[in-house]
């Protein structure tokens, strides 16, 4: 969610559970007033040098291990603190890298929506310039203040460079708020047309997915039922995942036509909710987890791993 956007959202933020999951930002659209925001372009990032990365058990990978992976996989998950420019740098990387590689593939974003699809071909096909995007989808200051132009803008013009396509995987906030408030009746009442924006999660994910996002948010499982008022916020974390997964499947990712989604750490690590949607969606898809941090994560399960690929700053 953008860091400018409504007053719902600055109450939203006022509420403990969700300050608890800004915080270490966990939650889509989590934000930082006080980034200091250095362009892509000023960021050398080498992987040899610069970075540690690591398999699923921790164990050390080479440099033409972790490509060959990424060569061989046919859906790419980049999951990211929304406000670390080395992990931005990292993915632009491996952007390049796919683009160049495999030039049908597609890059989604987390950060764009599946209504402002149109304004997105319009700056892929050169109708807006890019300030004109930024504006018409609300995304200037959309991780801090002017970091799209830095962070994102650049991998989304490494995209273009290669004549490659950009897509809006995530559901308008729009309707993701009205299933908090109202449940998922009111999105199945909206029309065909709307309907198509948002990806209902049937069934909701409450395994540890959902205890972990009631952990962050400082209450017991037990405490919670479905007119819970935070309920209805992971209802909105399950719209999310749900029509992320949706958004990647639909375009029928292989090797050779990759998908590569942008999206924040905690729906998918651990076998968040969108890689459990997108698993049930894409059941034969070899379906790559890549996690950037800025130091070596602590480990919180012993039998699920946080990701595929942990990488991490040295």
């Amino acid at each position: 969610m953008p860091f400018n956007d409504t007053k719902e959202w600055v109450m939203m933020m006022v509420m403990k559970y969700l300050l608890q999951l800004i915080a270490v930002c966990l939650l889509a659209g989590c934000t930082s007033t006080t980034v200091v925001v250095q362009h892509l372009d000023d960021v050398q990032v080498e992987l040899e040098h610069n970075l540690v990365i690591e398999d699923h058990q921790e164990n050390p990978m080479t440099t033409p291990q972790f490509w060959k992976m990424v060569d061989d996989a046919d859906v790419i998950i980049l999951g990211e603190l929304h406000d670390h420019v080395v992990g931005h740098a990292f993915q632009r990387e491996i952007v390049d890298r796919v683009m160049s590689n495999f030039p049908t593939s597609t890059l989604a974003l987390e950060m764009l929506e599946r209504d402002e699809q149109p304004i997105i071909d319009d700056f892929m096909d050169g109708i807006i310039d890019e300030k004109r995007f930024a504006t018409l989808t609300h995304s200037e200051h959309w991780s801090g203040k002017d970091t799209w132009q830095a962070w994102y803008q650049p991998i989304i013009d490494c995209v273009k460079s290669h004549n490659g396509s950009v897509v809006g995987a995530n559901a308008p906030r729009r309707y993701v708020s009205l299933a908090r408030t109202n449940g998922f009746e009111a999105i199945d009442a909206l029309s065909e047309s709307r309907r198509s924006y948002v990806t209902i999660p049937s069934p909701m994910v409450d395994n540890h997915y959902q205890e972990r996002f009631f952990e962050f948010a400082g209450i017991e499982d037990e405490e919670i039922d479905d007119n819970h008022r935070v309920y209805g916020f992971y209802r909105s974390q399950q719209v999310w995942d749900a029509t992320m997964a949706k958004s990647v499947a639909q375009l029928k990712p292989t090797a050779y036509a990759k998908v590569i989604l942008l999206v924040g750490q905690f729906h998918v690590e651990y076998e968040g909710g969108l890689i459990q949607f997108l698993k049930k969606d894409l059941p034969d898809s070899n379906i790559l987890v890549i996690t950037v941090h800025r130091t070596k994560p602590e480990i919180e399960f012993e039998d699920i791993p946080l990701s595929d690929v942990i990488v991490y700053e040295r």
